[in-house]
């Protein structure tokens, strides 16, 4: 096979060209295609999103979430209270048994 004369690979070249014009073309339209798709899939989900807005009571919501932070802080109060007593409980034994063992050793010693 002999080779293409210049002429030739001209043509060729031309031909490719304007397929790839074409092809071109039809990228651009299914990017189009896709886009509005892609559009009414939105729209599609924002109808829905509207919907269950519309079923929630956001009022009813944010107080319940009031409430719901009160309660936690109320909570924590407790928790607070709970250390505090906890730690008192610990020193009271602490200085009882600090002071039986210093009425052991004074009894010892008074012997």
């Amino acid at each position: 096979m002999a080779g293409k004369t210049p002429t030739e690979l001209n043509d060729l070249i031309a031909g490719l060209r304007t397929e790839l014009e074409v092809l071109a073309g039809e990228v651009r339209g299914l990017r189009a295609d896709f886009d509005r798709n892609d559009l009414n899939q939105l729209r599609e989900r924002l109808v829905k999103l509207e919907a269950v807005l519309q079923a929630v009571n956001v009022p009813a919501l944010l107080l319940q979430l009031g409430v719901l932070q009160e309660q936690i802080a109320e909570l924590r109060k407790w928790r607070e209270e709970a250390d505090r007593r906890r730690w008192q409980v610990l020193m009271l034994f602490a200085g009882s048994l600090l002071t039986l063992l210093v009425q052991v050793a004074l009894l010892a010693v008074k012997k």
